[in-house]
């Protein structure tokens, strides 16, 4: 049976979307390639691992790259559709976190649970912003530490292919809301932080966080 991926923090507000330009910064780190995964703050700043799965990437430094930063793989994982509601599964999927206030204490082969802690939101990397998550999703098991958010290698991590060659995935559509203690988790979206690139990305991207809201497990 294929596991649905929690969402790394309990109280969850996103304020970057997938392939969104969002902070002007990323305007000129990813020009048109947009942002290749999401952007989370939440309180308490602790995260932990979304499920069952293995470490296959630790590193980075305070100043360079995206910061601190852990890479795991997770197999037989949920996949859901906002268009037609419906649910497939990725045979394995690549989650990187970037921006970690420390570098983690995980270690590559380590295995991990939904109650497994990776570490505490930070502002860590090249890029002077505020504290957040930064999330990503990828489909390319074999280069796990290839990621296109950088255009060359820092911290421990490669420049991935941009363009059609591109192998991530939108992180709202294979992680779910946990309702159950001990995690109770919420999320919401803060418009707030982004800049409107376009008259329907208020609606589109509510509507994502909506969705993603509704796709609970206990």
């Amino acid at each position: 049976m294929a596991q649905k991926l929690a969402l790394p923090l309990n109280n969850c507000t996103i304020t970057a979307m997938y392939k969104d330009d969002s902070n002007p910064a990323y305007q000129h780190e990813w020009d048109a390639g947009g942002h290749f995964g999401l952007d989370m703050y939440g309180s308490p700043t602790t995260f932990y691992a979304s499920g069952n799965g293995t470490v296959v990437g630790v590193g980075g430094t305070a100043t360079t790259g995206v910061g601190y930063w852990v890479a795991i793989k997770y197999t037989n994982v949920y996949r859901w559709s906002m268009n037609s509601s419906s649910l497939t599964t990725l045979p394995a999927v690549i989650v990187r976190y970037f921006h970690l206030a420390a570098k983690s204490s995980l270690k590559v082969g380590d295995s991990v649970t939904i109650d497994t802690v990776i570490g505490k939101v930070g502002k860590t990397g090249a890029l002077n912003m505020g504290t957040h998550l930064h999330v990503e999703a990828d489909t390319d098991i074999n280069y796990p530490l290839y990621t296109p958010t950088l255009t060359g290698a820092a911290g421990g991590l490669y420049a991935g292919v941009r363009g059609s060659g591109d192998t991530t995935i939108d992180p709202c559509t294979i992680f779910f809301r946990k309702i159950s203690a001990p995690e109770n988790q919420t999320v919401g979206y803060s418009q707030s932080y982004c800049d409107i690139h376009g008259s329907s990305e208020p609606y589109i991207n509510t509507a994502k966080v909506n969705a993603l809201s509704n796709k609970t497990f206990s």
